[in-house]
């Protein structure tokens, strides 16, 4: 029989900064995924995309990770910046 999916954790990382653009966030993105397997043998996190409020100069990201430590150290890697990370619970329609 095929495995189900593992379902991981979802986080929000919050960031605010004068120097948002959709273009950084989605490369930042990017480098996130591929930083958490330098975090810990197994890591993992998925980028599920980002909200940019220019107007408040501010962003939430939204990351699928192992743990809150993966996604926090694959964010510093990827020098994405962030003021809070927070388990977040998504909510479909």
């Amino acid at each position: 029989p095929a495995m189900a999916p593992t379902v991981q954790p979802t986080f929000l990382v919050e960031r605010y900064a004068p120097d948002l653009s959709v273009d950084r966030l989605r490369l930042a993105g990017r480098r996130a995924e591929q930083a958490a397997p330098l975090i810990a043998p197994g890591a993992r996190t998925r980028y599920l995309g980002s909200i940019l409020l220019p107007s408040d100069e501010m962003s939430l990201c939204l990351f699928e990770g192992t743990s809150e430590e993966v996604v926090r150290g694959a964010v510093e890697r990827a020098a994405l910046g962030f003021d809070r990370i927070t388990q977040a619970m998504p909510v479909a329609r």
